[in-house]
């Protein structure tokens, strides 16, 4: 909603079609001009909408997730997975032990986490062999990789678990030192 009506002028009419328990109905909201937002490198201003637009998802099962010593998004990424995992007969991870972060969004996105080095040098101490690591986040991966622990970026949760096929298949895996393209091989890193 907001790139669509963000580049709007201020007081524009938007039109939204609303579907609540199958009828629809449309409204007229007037748009506002946002606050300029001094991070914004076009430091242009916005217009916004007064509504609050959630994902909501309904499943056949119930899921049960241990939040103890978690406190930020950087989990959803290895939380995706775990369920991914739990819902398929076989072992996605083929009792290796595979870590990663990153935040994980509605659409199966992997977005850029603070404090890699950290997360990489635990993951190494708890026995770690591939590290699935956010693709916004290479810089600070090429930095402080540590020796020995295979590490790829990922983008999605589907490259995600498709990294840690190819990985345990011993095939080509992205890195951070490629270009977009070019892949190496290795189980070693």
């Amino acid at each position: 909603v907001g790139e669509i009506v963000g580049p709007l002028p201020a007081r524009s009419t938007v039109v939204f079609e609303i579907i609540r328990e199958g009828v629809s109905q449309t409204k007229n909201v007037t748009s506002a001009s946002a606050p300029v937002d001094p991070e914004d490198p076009d430091g242009q201003q916005k217009s916004v909408v007064g509504i609050l637009v959630d994902n909501h998802y309904e499943s056949d099962f119930r899921a049960k997730v241990s939040l103890d010593d978690i406190g930020g998004p950087s989990a959803g990424l290895v939380f995706s997975m775990a369920m991914v995992d739990h819902l398929q007969k076989a072992d996605m991870f083929d009792s290796h032990h595979v870590a990663g972060t990153g935040t994980i969004g509605a659409d199966g996105s992997v977005g850029p986490i603070g404090g890699i080095d950290k997360k990489m040098t635990a993951a190494v101490d708890a026995g770690a062999e591939l590290f699935l690591a956010p693709r916004d986040n290479c810089e600070q991966v090429s930095a402080s990789a540590p020796e020995g622990l295979t590490v790829v970026p990922v983008e999605s949760l589907t490259r995600a678990i498709q990294s840690t096929q190819d990985w345990l298949a011993s095939r080509e895996l992205a890195s951070c030192s490629d270009t977009a393209d070019a892949t190496h091989s290795s189980k070693n890193g």
